[in-house]
Parts: structure tokens; C-alpha cells; sequence
């Protein structure tokens, strides 16, 4: 028997917005999207979003592998949420 010591999995609540509609496929599954995805996240979420980007980048949105390409600090007068864009990895989870 063993135990970790470190988190494994961290699940970050964010408003996902697929890029390209027209990259929307139906399957007999259900919709399959393809392409970039942009999250909208909080202030609270940035420190997990740099730290998954600096170790590969690897998220799950939707079920579907991707990889965080960017952040970009959003909001006036101040930041106060973050705009991510992900890459698709071409496959699901």
C-alpha cells in the first residue's frame, strides 16, 4: 500500500467556446468537436491554467484532449478573468 502525496487531477469550471463551428461533426456519438477551443476562467483558476501549461499543457474539455497554446489576461479596468486557448490533440478521452 502507498499514498500520494500530490494532486492528481484538478477539475476548473470554465465557459468553453469552440472556434469553428463548421468543425462540428455529427458521429453516431453525438457531436464531435474538432480545433481550438477558448475558456474563459477566473482569477482564482490562473495559477492552475500557467502550472498545467508549463508541464505539457494537457486538459480535458469535453471529454476531448487538448493542449492549452496560450494565456491571455482579459478585463477592464483591471484583470480580473483569463482567456485560454487550446489546441485539439486529435482524440478523445
Amino acid at each position: 500500500m502507498f499514498w500520494l502525496e500530490n494532486a492528481i487531477g484538478v477539475e476548473v469550471l470554465a465557459r468553453v467556446h469552440w472556434v469553428n463551428d463548421e468543425a462540428i461533426t455529427a458521429t453516431p456519438g453525438g457531436k464531435y468537436y474538432l480545433g481550438q477551443a477558448t475558456l474563459t476562467i477566473n482569477i482564482d483558476d490562473l495559477e492552475t491554467a500557467q502550472r498545467t501549461e508549463s508541464e505539457g499543457g494537457k486538459v480535458v474539455i469535453d471529454d476531448h484532449n487538448m493542449q492549452i497554446t496560450k494565456i491571455i489576461p482579459m478585463g477592464a479596468p483591471d484583470i480580473n478573468r483569463y482567456r485560454v486557448i487550446c489546441n485539439g490533440m486529435g482524440d478523445r478521452q
